[in-house]
């Protein structure tokens, strides 16, 4: 029987994540950030995001009655972009449970070469 050995080689950037600059100057509150930091880690190169609010507000550093206020305010448009940062939608489990919203990060990157140019 023939052993094989592998090695995942993986690129130096692989395991980042890269926020506009404008983000900065939307005047979000800490807590904001950090949940949308949080999101956009998990986001992945689709832009979804479906980890469970309690590992959201883990990861985030913030708690359970601050996640929601957070997760809608980033619902709204924001200031400067005159859009949201995400989107949420609500999943239901197969059985009819609730299930972990889909947070959908927004496509801001236009919003931020227009403003830095």
């Amino acid at each position: 029987m023939t052993k094989f050995n592998f090695k995942e080689e993986i690129p130096d950037r692989t395991y980042h994540t890269q926020i506009p600059n404008i983000l900065s100057q939307i005047g979000l509150k800490a807590s904001s950030i950090s949940l949308y930091f949080a999101i956009k880690r998990s986001s992945g190169e689709d832009g979804k995001c479906t980890k469970s609010k309690e590992k959201l507000c883990s990861e985030a550093g913030i708690s359970g009655g601050t996640f929601s206020k957070v997760l809608h305010s980033l619902e709204q448009n924001q200031k400067i972009i005159n859009k949201p940062l995400i989107k949420v939608q609500s999943r239901i489990h197969e059985h009819g449970d609730s299930d972990t919203h889909l947070i959908t990060i927004i496509d801001i990157w236009p919003e931020n070469v227009k403003f830095w140019r």
